[in-house]
């Protein structure tokens, strides 16, 4: 079977000669614009090509709630505030003695 170098990412096979295939892109799918060609292999070789009619733009959607990143937010600054309030306790200790 001959490879296309074009198609890095093999969306379905074994589909029906008509009909619709509907793909959803999967979470990891990068944002961006992307071109759909369809390949169909005959006896080992590719027979027949089609390409989408236009181009298809994929929008990052920020789906985390924001509970969720007030709660991060919170945690990523309780690292950095102990370490400065024990620098700060440490001096005090050193004046004291």
């Amino acid at each position: 079977m001959q490879l296309d170098k074009q198609c890095t990412v093999a969306i379905a096979t074994g589909l029906p000669a008509q009909g619709q295939y509907v793909y959803k892109p999967g979470p990891n799918t990068a944002p961006g614009t992307y071109n759909i060609l369809a390949l169909a292999s005959c006896s080992g070789a590719y027979c027949a090509m089609g390409k989408s009619p236009g181009f298809y733009q994929i929008n990052e959607i920020n789906s985390r709630p924001s509970w969720l990143l007030t709660a991060s937010g919170i945690f990523a600054a309780i690292g950095p505030t102990c370490l400065l309030l024990f620098f700060v306790g440490e001096q005090y200790l050193k004046k004291r003695q």
